[in-house]
C-alpha cells in the first residue's frame, strides 16, 4: 500500500498534468501527497515564488470541489533548489516516499524538468516505483480541465502487465494487482515474441524454458509462452480476479503499445530492467520507447525493488 506520494513539479501546466492521478492515488489510498517544487540554479523566480506556487495548488486541491475527485488525504508542500534529478532522489530518501507520479513533459529551456532525459535518471536513480504520465497534447491546459479529463474511471479499465518469462520482470506483478484491485479491473498479461527472422539468427536465453530451441514452429513457440503465462496466472495471481492472458509476436514496444490501445488499458504497469528480443536486458529501450510513445500510464517498477514486500493488495 502506497504511503506517501511525491509529485516532482516544475511549475508548468504541463508538468501539473501529473496532479489529477496522484490526487485519485492520494484519496483512494489516504496517502499523505508531497508537492514538490524544484527550482534549477540559475532559473528566473525565487524560493518565495516557488512556496506561494504551491500554496495557491493547494488552496486549489483543498477548495475547488474538483469533479469525481475528493481532496488527497493531508497535503505537504516542499521546496527543493538544485538539480531536478538529485532533489528528486534527495526527497524520496528522506521521506521513505514509496511512490513518485510525475509528468514526462515540462518547461523547455531554463527550469527544464522533465524529460526523457530527467525521467530516464529519476527511474535509475530511485528505488520506488515511478508512474509516468505522458500529456497527450504538449500545449498548456488549465488545471481544472485537467482533473476533468482524467477521473476514477480510470481505475476501472485493464491493466496491462508485459511479461518475459524472467524474474526481473515479475517484479511487477504485485504492484499491478494492486491497481487493477481499486475497482476490480481486468488484469492483463502480455508477452512479445521476438519476429521469426531474430529466431533465425539467435539461440540465447529467452521466455520459457530458458532457450529457443533452433526449429520449433511460430506456434509451438507461442504456445509455450502460453503456458507461462498461465502458471503466472495460476502460481502467482488469485483465482478470484479477471485474468487474460496474451501472446503476440513483433517488436517488444510497438506490440506493447499497440495492445494497450486494443483493451482500452487505463494504465500498463511493467519493470524497469526486463529482456527484449533473445536474452537483452534493457532499460533504454523497451521501457523508455513505451514510455515516449505511448499515451496511457505507464507504472515502473524499479528491478533493485525486489518482489516488493511493502505493496500488499487489499
Amino acid at each position: 500500500m502506497f504511503t506517501k506520494i511525491i509529485v516532482p513539479l516544475d511549475g508548468s501546466t504541463l508538468s501539473e498534468k501529473a496532479l489529477p492521478l496522484a490526487v485519485l492515488l492520494a484519496a483512494e489510498f489516504k496517502t499523505e501527497l508531497l508537492l514538490l517544487r524544484v527550482v534549477e540554479d540559475g532559473e528566473y523566480g525565487s524560493s518565495n515564488e516557488a512556496r506561494h506556487y504551491l500554496e495557491n495548488l493547494e488552496k486549489f486541491l483543498n477548495g475547488q470541489g474538483l469533479p469525481d475527485h475528493q481532496p488527497p488525504y493531508q497535503v505537504r508542500l516542499l521546496v527543493a533548489n538544485g538539480s531536478p534529478v538529485e532533489q528528486i532522489v534527495e526527497t524520496v530518501q528522506d521521506y521513505k516516499a514509496d511512490l513518485i507520479v510525475m509528468s514526462t513533459h515540462g518547461r523547455s529551456g531554463l527550469g527544464r524538468l522533465f524529460s526523457g532525459n530527467v525521467a530516464s535518471k529519476v527511474l535509475h536513480e530511485v528505488i520506488c516505483p515511478v508512474l509516468l504520465i505522458h500529456p497527450k497534447h504538449e500545449e498548456p491546459t488549465d488545471l481544472s480541465e485537467a482533473f476533468r479529463l482524467i477521473t476514477s474511471e480510470i481505475f476501472k479499465k485493464p491493466v496491462l502487465v508485459p511479461l518475459d518469462g524472467s524474474s526481473l520482470a515479475e517484479v511487477a506483478l504485485k504492484p499491478a494487482l494492486l491497481m487493477a484491485e481499486i475497482y476490480n479491473a481486468p488484469l492483463h498479461l502480455i508477452e512479445v515474441l521476438p519476429p521469426l527472422e531474430e529466431l533465425a539468427v539467435e539461440s540465447a536465453p529467452l521466455t520459457v524454458g530458458g532457450y529457443f530451441p533452433r526449429g520449433l514452429t511460430s506456434q509451438e513457440l507461442k504456445e509455450e509462452a502460453l503456458d507461462y503465462l498461465l502458471t503466472v496466472e495460476t502460481d502467482r495471481l488469485p483465482p478470484t480476479h479477471h485474468i487474460e492472458t496474451h501472446v503476440v509476436q513483433g517488436q517488444p514496444a510497438p506490440e506493447i503499445i499497440r495492445h494497450a490501445h486494443t483493451v482500452n488499458a487505463g494504465l500498463i504497469v511493467m519493470a524497469s530492467h526486463t529482456r527484449t528480443g533473445i536474452g537483452r536486458t534493457i532499460l533504454g529501450s523497451v521501457t523508455e520507447e513505451v514510455l515516449r510513445k505511448s499515451e496511457v500510464p505507464v507504472l515502473i517498477i524499479n528491478r533493485h525493488a525486489g518482489h516488493l514486500e511493502e505493496i500488499k493488495t487489499h
